[in-house]
């Protein structure tokens, strides 16, 4: 009975589409961007589940680099690769202040847009690191 309720509520569809990930090509883009710049760091971006390519995979191959970073918008993507790997974590998208309790500051990053947010941070009583954005002018970080 209840494997016929599951088919009737969650009937198996066939995907339109399939997204195949090639270890092998991410890792060899990986190096070869290295390669272009050795003594400069590489900080894969990973946000936006990995620009559709799937934040959990990717962040487990990537996980093998020596990237010292990997780079996130928001909390939930924070969360993942957090899960999924043992890199620091650069969290790029603010950040609501009452947010900040749940971070792991020994892990994060965070990329800090205005003064209330470099204030609520200083606020948490802990060592924390950050990337200041400044507007130059042009509206560009």
């Amino acid at each position: 009975m209840l494997d016929f309720l599951r088919r009737i509520f969650h009937p198996r569809v066939t995907p339109m589409n399939t997204i195949y990930i090639d270890r092998s090509a991410i890792l060899d883009n990986y190096n070869i961007l290295k390669k272009l710049q050795p003594q400069a760091d590489l900080f894969p971006v990973v946000k936006s589940n990995a620009y559709g390519h799937g934040l959990k995979q990717v962040t487990q191959i990537l996980a093998k680099t020596d990237a010292p970073y990997l780079v996130v918008d928001s909390y939930p993507e924070y969360m993942i690769v957090k899960k999924y790997s043992k890199k620091n974590i650069l969290l790029l998208g603010e950040t609501l202040p009452e947010n900040y309790r749940h971070f792991d500051y020994k892990k994060v990053t965070f990329c800090v847009y205005n003064l209330a947010s470099l204030e609520a941070l200083g606020r948490r009583g802990k060592s924390v690191k950050v990337h200041l954005f400044v507007n130059t002018g042009m509206y560009r970080e």
